[in-house]
């Protein structure tokens, strides 16, 4: 089962759902920095359009930002921006995402290794690649 059939298989339980079309959003482009809107859309099962806008939405706030990579958009979340919503506002969104999705050095930031990164024998940790470079992601 790939990741929108897992998405798809939690929607279609009855009555609510715990997370916004906007963090399912930001979840999905977690997971997937280079996903078109069109696949934003149908993984969160939304039309284009409200995709589209909750893209804006969040490009406006911080929480997100485009870079322009050929024909498409490579997207980067900004982790340490704070929840919106009062229960949350003592939480950031990397402490939102850490448990729903791989957290690397897209999320992480550069000088912190992303989860899978084990420590050498030594202690330290290897050097994280920079996906902004153009080098392929962890």
């Amino acid at each position: 089962m790939d990741d929108v059939d897992a998405w798809r298989e939690i929607r279609r339980r009855p009555g609510w759902t715990l997370i916004t079309n906007h963090g399912a959003c930001l979840i999905y482009i977690a997971d997937h920095p280079d996903a078109t809107v069109r696949e934003i859309a149908e993984a969160v099962e939304i039309t284009e359009r409200a995709a589209a806008r909750i893209l804006r939405n969040l490009r406006e706030e911080g929480y997100l930002n485009a870079r322009r990579v050929g024909r498409r958009n490579v997207y980067q979340l900004d982790p340490d921006l704070p929840l919106r919503h009062p229960v949350g506002e003592n939480k950031q969104v990397s402490d939102l995402l850490v448990g729903l999705v791989n957290i690397d050095s897209r999320l992480r930031g550069r000088d912190t290794p992303p989860v899978s990164q084990k420590p050498d024998a030594a202690g330290g940790t290897p050097p994280l690649r920079d996906v902004d470079a153009g080098a392929p992601p962890p």
